[in-house]
């Protein structure tokens, strides 16, 4: 379903309604693993504001 446009509306709805509830920002997050996504927030008006690093260690 991509590139037509859905996703672009469900995101711009979703933001109309926290807008008419009082909110005055709209916050996302992704990883690495979805790169499309961080082009995706960037062609959506979203600034990335920071990266993040989270670490594991498998126990032996």
């Amino acid at each position: 379903m991509r590139q037509k446009g859905i996703g672009r509306m469900l995101v711009q709805e979703a933001e109309n309604w926290a807008y008419n509830q009082g909110c005055q920002e709209m916050a996302s997050d992704t990883t690495n693993n979805y790169p499309i996504s961080r082009t995706a927030h960037k062609s959506l008006g979203y600034e990335e504001v920071e990266i993040s690093f989270h670490y594991r260690k498998t126990l032996k």
